[in-house]
């Protein structure tokens, strides 16, 4: 019975959040929603897709305190959620897409290096202006 109950809880943990290779994330209504990320390079250009899903936001705390140093959002991610990529404090180019269009508290603190690469008029750039944040436009 409990070798049972192990496997049971093991494949419904595994349900709720899947990992392949370098990203972790959760399955949501239209998509996936990265949850974190662990693998080594210092450029990250997240993939639209993960394993047929597609890559729709990117989740609280997902980088939090990582050593990146460049990320490249792919097209049709909505949300870049509270935390996201605070503590980064290497990071220091962040490429969002026009699909954006809500970025929650604190996405970006403590990135002093920190440049949003975004097009003009773009909610990122919208965003990163009002928080006096250094943008450059695509």
């Amino acid at each position: 019975a409990e070798l049972a109950y192990r496997s049971t809880i093991s494949e419904l943990e595994s349900a709720l959040v899947e990992s392949r290779g370098e990203y972790i994330y959760e399955k949501t209504e239209g998509g996936v929603v990265l949850t974190g990320y662990q693998g080594m390079k210092k450029t990250v250009e997240i993939p639209s897709t993960l394993d047929g899903f597609r890559v729709v936001g990117i989740g609280r705390e997902a980088f939090r305190n990582s050593s990146v140093e460049s990320v490249i959002l792919p097209i049709g991610v909505k949300k870049i959620d509270w935390f996201a990529f605070s503590g980064c404090s290497v990071l220091s180019r962040v490429t969002i897409p026009p699909s954006v269009t809500v970025i929650e508290y604190g996405a970006f603190d403590g990135c002093p290096s920190l440049v949003i690469y975004c097009n003009k008029d773009s909610f990122a750039d919208k965003y990163a202006s009002s928080y006096g944040m250094r943008v450059e436009y695509q």
